[in-house]
């Protein structure tokens, strides 16, 4: 009899480890199912993710631009609204991406406009308009005009640039404050 017990334990044992192998294989499946479903849904949120924070990025830059654009004009008719000689100094915090910044001027259409090209996708031109006649100059202490109106690099470079705007009678001109050296 006592055989009989064993047979029966070892029979009853040995479908338990069937099933323990066809559970443990049935888990493994699962794991790999599950995983597979989570990379579906991480991959296509990852790309959303990185377009939301390109563009982003991009309005934010725009944003800055347009703010400077908006304040430069605004300043440049106040200086000329207040007369010849007037002068103010401003400051401006630029963002990265600013490839170029120049002043287009066509007097004979009456039409001055400061206008930042931006490093974006699409070659983004900002342009603002002036309902008076603005130049660019050369530097605050020379203050010959340019007539190209392009601004050297570092006055549109990342960070706190300075300009003076100043009203020569004819033009309001804006020029780049170089920084000190110490």
């Amino acid at each position: 009899m006592k055989r009989k017990t064993n047979l029966i334990d070892f029979f009853a044992l040995h479908c338990d480890a069937k099933k323990y192998k066809k559970k443990k294989s049935q888990i493994a499946l699962e794991l790999i199912l599950l995983m597979s479903l989570a990379m579906l849904l991480l991959f296509p949120s990852m790309a959303l993710f990185s377009n939301f924070v390109q563009e982003s990025s991009r309005e934010i830059v725009e944003t800055q631009v347009k703010q400077i654009g908006t304040s430069m004009i605004e300043q440049t008719q106040s200086m000329f609204y207040y007369g010849n000689g007037s002068v103010i100094v401003v400051e401006y915090k630029f963002p990265e991406r600013v490839r170029r910044m120049k002043i287009n001027a066509y007097p004979e259409n009456n039409y001055y406009e400061i206008a930042f090209d931006l490093d974006l996708p699409g070659d983004i031109s900002k342009a603002y308009i002036s309902k008076i006649p603005i130049a660019a100059a050369k530097d605050d202490k020379s203050g010959t005009i340019i007539k190209t109106g392009k601004f050297p690099e570092n006055a549109y470079s990342t960070g706190k640039k300075k300009f003076k705007i100043q009203n020569n009678g004819n033009y309001v001109i804006i020029a780049y404050i170089e920084p000190k050296v110490d």
